[in-house]
């Protein structure tokens, strides 16, 4: 995201070419009204914001609102309000930034069911493993770790700190009778007892022994609102996993660095993990603008297909620099800056910043997909499936 003041510094990706909508936002909406009238809606356009912008997909949204309503136990909507704090150089006081979006759009955050029917959408459409662990994770961790066989990945969704609700993507897979574990985390994490997880989670250790136990780290601080982790895990995961030979590319890239970790008694331990790029093929999540910006041309033509089976015509055109244009809108936001160290002075400022929205639009499709998959004829979320979705992806026990 990026205030306009900037624009000057993204020509590369060439935003003026957006395509200009002609049709009248509409400035207030009754979202129950448009939910319940999505099927005669020819396509809905222009629902969410209060100027000229028009999200990708809004009769997708629509429907996956409705969805939501009737199905509280799928997940939350959220609003996007983006609070950062920067403290002072001198350690006296700071200031809180807090940004709000002039726009209706929810961000929409995925309970267990809502995970599960997504993870069931996904192995159904592309053969892929995507589970989410908040329990036990090292033991889960470790049992799904023992479990796989040579040439086989799955992708887990973590919560791998405790008393918070952050969760982190993870890839493990096995390959010559060597485990790798890559972790591919949206914020910038620097907290010792995050790589030490990383690094030494004791069940795996017993498992695969740490000659056997390859650690690869490519995250990189690309989300930005205070809600979307798990979707960009599920996309992130859904994406890499794909990926042929993913693996194999990391490695070639590949620095390594030690970590140092403590445990209960103080013993030392010294680990070795790979660091490595975050692959350009992910960007699609990315809300960064540090990141998009400094993408380079040949950055921006990075494939997005991934499958080594054929595709059409259509789809092998899809780049990043295609991606981009589609998803990323200019919008208004309010911004307050309170200055503690100021007797808490207030400045309040409407700006417009270019977003990259998909990390908010794809979760509504990814929705919808996925529940239509399961629905019965009356459109409701069969309940006996969900259940056996939810034990099947969510805290596995074998």
């Amino acid at each position: 995201m990026e205030n306009t003041s900037s624009l000057s510094t993204i020509n590369v990706l060439d935003y003026n070419t957006i395509a200009n909508n002609n049709t009248k936002p509409i400035q207030e909406i009754d979202i129950k009204v448009a939910n319940n009238q999505h099927n005669q809606l020819p396509l809905a356009r222009g629902y969410f914001a209060y100027d000229d912008t028009v999200f990708p997909h809004e009769s997708i949204i629509l429907r996956g609102l409705n969805i939501i309503e009737n199905n509280p136990d799928i997940g939350n909507i959220e609003t996007d309000i983006r609070t950062h704090w920067s403290a002072n150089t001198d350690g006296e006081g700071g200031q809180i930034k807090e940004t709000t979006f002039i726009h209706n759009l929810p961000i929409f955050q995925p309970d267990y069911m809502g995970m599960a029917i997504i993870a069931e959408y996904y192995k159904n459409k592309y053969n892929i493993d995507i589970y989410f662990i908040d329990q036990n994770v090292q033991d889960l961790i470790g049992k799904r770790v023992k479990q796989l066989k040579n040439g086989e990945q799955v992708g887990i969704i973590a919560n791998v700190t405790s008393g918070t609700e952050h969760v982190t993507p993870l890839i493990v897979a096995k390959k010559n009778d060597k485990v790798y574990i890559v972790t591919m985390d949206s914020i910038n994490i620097k907290s010792d007892s995050f790589w030490c997880f990383l690094s030494s989670p004791a069940k795996l250790i017993e498992i695969c022994g740490t000659q056997h136990c390859h650690l690869l780290h490519a995250g990189i601080t690309r989300q930005q609102d205070m809600y979307s982790c798990i979707n960009d895990a599920i996309i992130v995961l859904k994406n890499a996993l794909r990926k042929p030979n993913l693996i194999n590319d990391l490695l070639k890239a590949s620095q390594t660095m030690e970590v140092t970790c403590y445990d209960k008694y103080s013993a030392k331990t010294v680990y070795r993990i790979s660091r490595v790029e975050f692959p350009k093929f992910l960007y699609k999540t990315v809300q960064n603008r540090q990141l998009l910006y400094g993408l380079t041309l040949e950055d921006l033509q990075t494939p997005l297909t991934v499958e080594s089976t054929a595709v059409s015509s259509e789809k092998m055109q899809k780049t990043l620099q295609t991606h981009l244009k589609k998803y990323s809108k200019i919008l208004s936001v309010l911004r307050k800056i309170t200055d503690s160290s100021n007797e808490y002075k207030e400045t309040n400022t409407k700006q417009n910043w270019l977003v990259n929205t998909y990390l908010q639009t794809k979760p509504y499709r990814m929705l919808v997909k996925s529940v239509d998959e399961i629905t019965g004829d009356n459109g409701e979320i069969n309940q006996e499936t969900a259940r056996k979705l939810m034990k099947k992806y969510v805290n596995p026990s074998v």
